[in-house]
């Protein structure tokens, strides 16, 4: 039994997985960075963490659009 795998379309929405995540990631690092820290009642980390939840969330809508355009247009080939 052998299993193979060809290089073709699933690379698109894999880069644009990547794409999509690495973007998110880059925001929210920087975001990160520019929160205030310390204080009483800061709620600069709660408001960070939703930020990056929503940009996670966002990558993960995009990729599953990709992915979903490639099995129903060019992944059936």
């Amino acid at each position: 039994m052998s299993i193979t795998i060809s290089i073709g379309w699933w690379l698109l929405p894999a880069i644009i997985t990547a794409a999509a995540f690495g973007a998110a990631w880059l925001i929210e690092s920087r975001d990160r960075k520019r929160a205030p820290r310390g204080g009483d009642y800061n709620f600069s980390g709660l408001w960070s963490g939703l930020f990056a939840g929503i940009l996670y969330g966002a990558a993960a809508i995009v990729s599953l659009i990709a992915w979903l355009v490639w099995a129903l247009f060019g992944g059936a080939a």
